[in-house]
């Protein structure tokens, strides 16, 4: 039976993971908010995934949102249905995930990853509702990823 709560701010989504056989040193890349300030992080990262599967073919790093078009999108959307009818995405079912990084030297932080019910979050500062930001909001970065 799966999880449920009597209020539903939280759901199990399925999950997707890549196929046996994908180079994981290529597949996963740092979040897309980080080295804003250096293209040539991403077009290093660009050439060292070069038609490889790669997380990186999914984002839109954000030192790209001002100089991106509509094409960009269209091309990560392309990709992720590529990746599913590829069957390079495989589908674990409804699960959570537990994520451990490292973001300070000796410093382990763990976070779980489920899905949330939009209509329970709200980043102003200020609010209290039941799904609360971790980190400042930058409001002119949420367009691009609406």
């Amino acid at each position: 039976m799966p999880f449920q709560t009597k209020f539903q701010p939280i759901h199990l989504p399925h999950i997707l993971l890549p196929k046996k056989g994908v180079d994981l040193s290529k597949w996963a890349v740092v979040a897309c908010d980080q080295f804003t300030s250096n293209p040539s992080y991403w077009e290093e990262l660009k050439d060292y995934v070069d038609g490889d599967p790669s997380t990186y073919h999914m984002i839109l790093p954000e030192v790209y949102l001002e100089t991106m078009g509509k094409d960009m999108i269209e091309e990560i959307n392309q990709t992720m249905y590529k990746y599913l009818n590829e069957g390079i995405l495989e589908d674990i079912g409804p699960s959570m995930m537990l994520i451990e990084r490292m973001p300070h030297i000796n410093k382990k932080r763990l976070g779980l990853m489920f899905a949330i019910d939009l209509e329970t979050y709200d980043y102003n500062e200020g609010t209290k509702p039941l799904i609360r930001m971790t980190e400042k909001t930058i409001i002119e970065r949420i367009p691009p990823r609406v």
